[in-house]
Formats: C-alpha cells, structure tokens, sequence
C-alpha cells in the first residue's frame, strides 16, 4: 500500500497581509475604493492582529469594532428580491431553475450528512481513496492528513489510501480563491484525481465574517467540483458557543483567551476573531440571545449547504471540549472523518487509548448524531449585507459623505439610476471630519434635506453614528445606511496588492456594520470575482476605481435598497459585467445561498433528520 501523508506545500503567494502597518494617506481630496476579502486577521503571532481592526487608516473603522449589536439587521427582508426563484425543485440540485441570480456556476445544490452511517454513505467500497486537504499552518494541515490517513486505511477496505496536505495563504480561503498572483498554480493541486477536498481557512464559518467565508468557499467549492471531488468545509476550531443553562455563553476556546483584550465581537470588543462567547475572562458571559450573528454551528450548515460542501464541524467540537490549541489538528481530523463515514473513530484499533483522545472522538461523533436530528435554517439568514427593498418615487435621491472615491460611486450611480428610468438627484454632505467619517455634524448638514424629500440611502465609508440615528434624522426612516470597504490609498495599479490589502479593510467594514447597524456593501467581493472574470485593471490612477468597479459598487447599492436587478444595457462588456457580479454578490450574500433565496424557501437545501 502507497500512502503518502504530511507533504504541507508552502505555494507561491503574495506576503500575508501586515495589520495595521500600511497608514492610508489621508489627502482630503485623495481617497480610494476597491475591496477583497474578509479574513484579514490572520496574523501569525499569539496576538498579531495588534491593531483594534487593522483598519488603522482614516477609514479605518477604527470603531469599538465590536461586532456587538444583534446585528441590528433586523429587517424581515426574506430577501424579497425579485428573484423570484422558487426553486420548489427537491433534486440535489436546487438551482435549475431561472432564477434572476445570474451565476453561471452549476448548482450542486444541498449534500447533507449521509442518510446512515457507516463508510460506505459517502465513501467508495473499494479501490483507491484519495484525500487533499487545504488548510491554514494553524491548523496543522500535515497532522490532519497524517490522522486521516491512518484512520481511513484501518477501514480495511481499500487498496490504497492517499491523504496529502497543503498549507494555503495565512489569510485563508478568500486570498487563496481570489488572489490574482500564482492563482494558476495553487489551484493546479486540484488536477490530481482527488475523491475529496478538505478547506478550511484562518477563519471558520461562524466567525468575524460569514459572508466573505460563504463567497471563498462557493468559489472554490465550484473549482474542486470542476475537478470531479467532493468539496469538504472544515470549521476551524477556535469552537463554537455553548450556551450555559442560564442562556449565557462564556468559554475561553478563543484563539488567544485571557490576554486582557476582548476579541469576540460582542460589546467592549477591539476586533472578532473568535466567536462571541468564547473570550470569557476577558469579556464577561454574553447573551444567547444577544449573539450578533447565528451560532456558529448554524452558520457552518447555511455555508455548506449553500455552496453545496459537506460539513465537518470541527469548531462545534472544539466547543463542546472546551479544548485547546494544540487540540486543534485531532479534533479537525477526526471531525472529518466522522463526517465522511459515520463512524467513531474510537471504535478503531489504531486510535489512541489516551482518555482525551477518546473524549475528543466521542465529542465528534456526538455532535454529528445530534446534527442529524436537527432541522436546520428555518428562518432567514440577518447579516450585515442586506436588501431592504423601497420603491423610489420618479426621482431617486441619494447621499454620500466624503471624497474622491464617493464621487466616483456617485458618478456611477447617476448613470445607473437614469438607466433605470428615474430622475437621478444626490447630495454631497462633504467630509465632516479627517477620519472621512460620518458623525454628528454630518448628520447636522443631513438633516435638512432629509426633511425636505425621501432619500433612498446615505453612502460612506466609516461612520460615528448608529444607523437608527441616521434613519431617524429629519424624520427619514426609510434611508438605508450603506458603508462600503475600500483600499489603502498606497496600493498599486495591477489590482493585486489591492486584493490581498482589502482583505483587511473589508473585515473592519464588516465588523463596523455590526457595530453601527449598518448595511454593508462589500466591494471587495465584487472587486474580487471582477479580476477572476476578467482580468482588467481595477484601479484607474492606483488609487482610484475604475468606472466599471464603481458600477458594481453602484450595482450593490441599487439591490440592496430596491431588490431590483439593474439593466446592463448601453454599457461596455467590463461594466456590464462588474453590475451582473453586483447583483449576484449582493443576493447571494444577503441570504448565504446560492440562489438568492432564504434557505426556508428550497426544501432541497434543509437539513432534515433522517
């Protein structure tokens, strides 16, 4: 038997992202826009993300950062968007019908735990099985495949088992989806005729950032299926909240517990890149029913029912073990092999007798019966990207606060807004502070026109004021707060530096919506999936977006607050492009799935006990 384990391929990539070092010029006149992904805490060190939220700039949503809110998304918003998309289907693959969301991508739809354990659920009987497993060093992507391989081959029933390892981007899977530089190469590990595909990055679904984790994992779940595997989404495990019996959640499975830094997004927090809950000494007991997002469980079934990967929930483990760092490769490994067979991994000759050991294959095996009893996901998904829709009268009035890049979107949105066949008027409040913040005197030149006329929305890009405040000025409830994430004002050009800086900047935007209760548009999505389309420069000077990423920019507005799909026509082929991305960004993240739609509405995509 060739069993080949442990080989962590350290590929060719662009330096992992240096939190808050890169100070963003703050020329009044001068300012950019662009956006990539979410992960950007990826720091290496025990506390490397020393920033508040690496954002230090003068956008640098420097704000409590706290993520605290319940994500004051409260809007009912099923996503009424017209994407009609009723997709009633019950076949795996939900999306065959022509529903408005315009991916090209083939929906595989839901793959659900397997209806009864055992290997030979989601397993091949016999032959050759072949395993790569695509994780962050963290996690010690070599240790996992090393237990995995064991593991499976004490099965006894292949001929040959193959599990390899590669170490991808610190920044995880968004950089390692999105990244422009060496793309080609990293991606070319998939040629390999592998059975499965294990992912996971430096962050896990549930954590900081759910929507940019559901956008890399979608991406590059359609990629590895391209090839003819199985993706697999590993959960990290810094562990998910358990909630005590008083409705309380306090555990220190933090990454970095008890540094006297509050680091789980709920109130008092600098940043989030640990679950709410699980930074107990240093932020108190939280709420259950405070938690700014879904649990992380929970949100680990909407990912990977939404992009069509098999679950391992790692994380839900962890925090049912309160467990370690060093726990970290054997509870990810025997996550995933209780997920691919139904089986405890205690039960074979080989595992460890060591009573932790045991405890930590029994915790997996416990949390996958459970999960087979649950129905998951039956209300809508309440993130921080959203569609609130509002019928514009004949004139659309719009507001920005801020600078160059502001008025590059305004200038698009004109367009795009006359397009729809509506008079374009907007406001420019200007920037009231050096941060380029909205904050109170912002709302002071506001609140005038606020009282004259119905304003669809207010776009900036760091705001010192809550949404309801701004919805409540001059009486205007209807204007929906849009902050958007946008790039160091240092970055070049080519577009590439430009995805992995926004890395950061897009995890502040989005920990800054949760904090203000704002709705966030997430450029660097949009900017992200433009450059893997098209390959066309994304900035026009290297500091500012070209027209057509302001378009897409503009696209995201547009939806979010009408949930109307914008015309393309009368426009070049990029930024006809860059708006159907908008779009599609904007309900797909909406709602973390596929189609657009809230996970109630597809039968096919609920996990139902069996």
């Amino acid at each position: 038997m060739t069993v080949r384990s442990s080989r962590s391929l350290r590929l060719l990539l662009v330096a992992a992202l240096s939190l808050g070092c890169t100070a963003e010029d703050e020329d009044p006149t001068d300012s950019g826009l662009l956006g990539d992904t979410a992960e950007a805490d990826t720091d290496t060190d025990a506390d490397a993300d020393t920033d508040a939220d690496a954002d230090t700039d003068a956008d640098a949503d420097t704000d409590a950062d706290a993520d605290t809110d319940a994500d004051a998304d409260t809007d009912a918003d099923a996503d009424t968007d017209a994407d009609a998309d009723t997709d009633t289907d019950t076949d795996a693959d939900a999306d065959t019908d022509a529903d408005t969301d315009t991916d090209t991508d083939t929906d595989t739809g839901f793959i659900g735990y397997p209806t009864s354990p055992g290997p030979d659920a989601r397993l091949p009987t016999s032959g050759t099985l072949r395993i790569l497993v695509l994780a962050s060093r963290y996690i010690s992507p070599d240790q996992i495949a090393s237990i995995l391989d064991e593991s499976l081959e004490d099965l006894g029933v292949y001929d040959d088992v193959v599990v390899e390892s590669s170490t991808i981007d610190d920044d995880g899977l968004i950089n390692h989806y999105f990244m422009w530089t060496d793309r080609d190469l990293r991606l070319a590990e998939l040629d390999d005729n592998w059975d499965y595909v294990v992912m996971s990055g430096a962050y896990e679904a549930g954590t900081g950032s759910p929507q940019t984790q559901f956008a890399a994992v979608m991406g590059l779940a359609d990629i590895i299926r391209s090839h003819g595997a199985t993706p697999v989404l590993l959960q990290g495990t810094n562990g998910a909240p358990i909630a005590d019996v008083d409705g309380m959640y306090c555990s220190d499975t933090c990454v970095w517990p008890a540094n006297d830094r509050c680091e789980d997004g709920g109130p008092g927090s600098t940043h989030s890149p640990c679950d709410y809950g699980t930074d107990c000494t240093d932020c108190g007991a939280r709420d259950a029913s405070a938690n700014p997002n879904a649990s992380a469980e929970e949100l680990l079934w909407r990912i990977s029912n939404g992009t069509g990967s098999i679950a391992a929930p790692a994380g839900v483990v962890a925090g049912t073990l309160e467990a370690a760092w060093g726990e970290r490769a054997r509870i990810s490994a025997v996550s995933v092999f209780t997920s691919l067979t139904g089986l405890n991994i205690a039960d074979r000759s080989t595992w460890s007798t060591d009573a932790r050991s045991l405890a930590i294959a029994d915790a997996a095996h416990d949390t996958y019966l459970s999960d087979l009893s649950k129905v998951h996901y039956t209300g809508p998904y309440v993130g921080r990207v959203r569609i609130e829709p509002l019928v514009p009268d004949a004139t659309y009035r719009f507001m920005i606060s801020g600078t160059s890049s502001e008025r590059g979107y305004r200038d698009a949105m004109r367009d795009l807004v006359v397009r729809e066949g509506f008079v374009s008027d907007d406001t420019d409040i200007g920037t009231c502070n050096t941060a380029k913040r909205v904050d109170e005197e912002c709302m002071n030149r506001a609140a005038t026109y606020f009282q004259a006329e119905t304003y669809m929305s207010l776009f900036a890009r760091g705001y010192l004021v809550t949404g309801a405040e701004i919805q409540t000025a001059g009486s205007s409830p209807w204007v929906q707060a849009l902050i958007y994430d946008r790039h160091w004002d240092s970055t070049p050009n080519d577009g590439i530096e430009a995805l992995d800086d926004l890395a950061d900047r897009a995890y502040g935007a989005n920990a800054s919506a949760g904090y203000w209760g704002l709705v966030w548009i997430p450029q660097h999505i949009n900017f992200g999936e433009l450059k893997l389309a098209t390959g066309a420069d994304m900035l026009s000077d290297g500091v500012h977006a070209t027209y057509s990423v302001q378009s897409g920019i503009a696209a995201m507005s547009y939806v979010s607050r009408t949930g109307e799909s914008p015309t393309t026509e009368g426009v070049d082929v990029t930024t006809a492009e860059a708006i159907r991305l908008g779009e599609h960004t904007i309900r797909t993240l909406s709602t973390l799935s596929r189609t657009g739609l809230h996970i109630e509405d597809i039968p096919a995509n609920r996990v139902v006990a069996q």
